[in-house]
């Protein structure tokens, strides 16, 4: 499994960095400099610009430009995410669909939240496993999960399920793609419960967790450092 976290931070560091790169190939530095250069410029002749006739041209010409210079913006980063867009929606689907069927364990999120039932037995974390992860054999391929009047069909279990009451959760989930079960207030009623997520685990352990393994949380954090790391590196140098 480690070979596969290694690819992953590799992965989000070339993405990082040919970000940056791209972003930085359509709109180079001194195109950004001499902007802003601009701008702070043509501000302070419109505040203190006296002349009535000239006041609109100066207006017009600021307008222009920074539309020019937001579309070119725009632009620059619509091209630089397009490698980062085909990993996200046509390689990672592949790799965190094989990664979550070789996981050993099931986990719910917040323990305790619901009933769970896999291959039609009640599995708790006092017979399986410890705090609300389940160990899982490569014979158990179902699971139901309970929570008052709902089910929700775990087929297959290497899969993220959510149920969620708010719209807000419920896009956020479906954004990281889980299957998604919409609840009614009246299902969840404690206010501090607005989802429960039962998902494939590696005894995975981090800051967003149970939103993200640690796979794609690797991958978003080496992604991120690798663009801020590129940004300030070319800022320095230029």
């Amino acid at each position: 499994m480690m070979p596969l976290y290694i690819i992953t931070i590799l992965t989000g560091l070339l993405l990082g960095w040919l970000f940056m790169v791209i972003w930085r190939k359509v709109l180079p530095t001194g195109m950004s400099r001499a902007f802003w250069s601009y701008l702070a410029t043509a501000s302070r002749e419109l505040l203190t610009q006296v002349d009535a006739d000239e006041f609109p041209r100066l207006y017009w010409n600021l307008v222009v430009r920074t539309f020019r210079y937001s579309g070119r913006n725009m632009l620059a980063v619509g091209l630089g995410v397009m490698p980062t867009l085909w990993v996200l929606f046509f390689a990672m689907p592949t790799a965190l669909e094989r990664y979550h069927a070789q996981a050993p364990w099931l986990e719910l999120y917040p323990s305790g939240s619901a009933r769970l039932l896999v291959d039609g037995a009640v599995i708790s974390p006092g017979e399986s496993g410890e705090g609300a992860r389940y160990r899982l054999d490569e014979n158990q391929v179902r699971g139901v999960l309970q929570l008052d009047k709902i089910s929700l069909n775990l087929d297959p279990l290497a899969q993220r399920y959510a149920l969620c009451r708010t719209t807000l959760d419920c896009l956020l989930f479906m954004g990281l793609d889980f299957s998604v079960r919409d609840l009614s207030p009246s299902v969840l009623p404690e206010e501090s419960l607005s989802y429960v997520v039962v998902r494939p685990s590696h005894g995975d352990d981090n800051l967003l967790w149970p939103f993200l393994s640690d796979l794609e949380f690797l991958f978003f954090l080496s992604l991120i450092l690798a663009t801020m790391g590129s940004y300030f590196f070319q800022r320095k140098s230029a």
